[in-house]
């Protein structure tokens, strides 16, 4: 009985591969499957070289500041800026009260191309409580062909407006442009859950699904206090309004003295 075992195992080894295992045995192949960054400096780079790269022209525009030729309206504007860059648009906050000396220093970058955008177009409101903001001065500034990257122009541009072509005022615009060398985006592939049999009806795996939040309801916001000398001071402007009329608009302008009277203004003017 040993005899037969033993013949039988000397048969099975007689079949085995036996000696020295080649070099790179069970090593996976550089080219197929590259290292991911964080291991081998070798594979890195390797890895890194595969990625495809482009370069990225961006402008960057800061508005800084206008010097206007007239307050329009009873009160001092409050202007901000709107800012045109090809397809691109973008708007400065408001400077309360500026008036005719509006301070933004709004910076905005966005890509760029020098053959299809060669100009920057601004465009100045006067910002409304109770009507349309009015459009107060405009301008379009010509990018210079030859802007260099990494340097800074830093220049006034004239405005017009009702006072006529370029009689507006002037505005202050720094302009620089950058290249930098980026990867390309990868193109986002959709994946669907696949189906798969189970007999005797095919089983297809449920998709995905935000859960419905629970808002909190919106609080109350408080009562405006309105101060009586307020609607003293614009009675004594509009003597024929009626008193309540001032208080109504001057809780729906939040106590904004200035807010009401151009309201007030603009239902006199209708």
């Amino acid at each position: 009985m040993a005899t037969s075992t033993n013949s039988s195992a000397g048969q099975y080894r007689s079949r085995v591969l036996t000696g020295d295992l080649p070099e790179g045995f069970l090593q996976l192949d550089d080219n197929r499957s590259p290292n991911p960054p964080g291991g081998n400096t070798q594979h890195q780079a390797m890895y890194q070289s595969n990625v495809p790269m482009q370069v990225v022209t961006r402008i960057k525009v800061t508005v800084a500041q206008a010097k206007l030729a007239k307050n329009y309206g009873l009160t001092r504007m409050d202007p901000y800026c709107r800012i045109r860059v090809g397809h691109h648009v973008f708007e400065t906050p408001t400077a309360s009260n500026g008036s005719i000396n509006p301070r933004w220093n709004k910076t905005v970058t966005c890509p760029f191309q020098r053959n299809s955008v060669n100009s920057v177009y601004v465009e100045i409101f006067d910002e409304k409580a109770f009507s349309p903001d009015s459009q107060v001065a405009w301008g379009l500034i010509k990018i210079k062909e030859d802007l260099p990257a990494g340097e800074t122009y830093d220049e006034w541009y004239p405005l017009s407006g009702k006072q006529g072509e370029d009689k507006e005022g002037m505005i202050n615009v720094v302009m620089s442009v950058t290249e930098s060398t980026e990867p390309v985006p990868a193109t986002p592939v959709m994946i669907f859950p696949q189906p798969y049999a189970i007999a005797p009806q095919m089983y297809y795996p449920p998709m995905p699904y935000a859960m419905p939040q629970h808002r909190p309801p919106p609080r109350a916001a408080p009562p405006v206090q309105v101060r009586p000398e307020d609607v003293k001071n614009i009675k004594d402007m509009f003597p024929d309004m009626d008193e309540e009329v001032i208080r109504s608009v001057l809780e729906a302008s939040g106590g904004n003295v200035d807010a009401a009277l151009n309201h007030l203004l603009s239902m006199n003017e209708k």
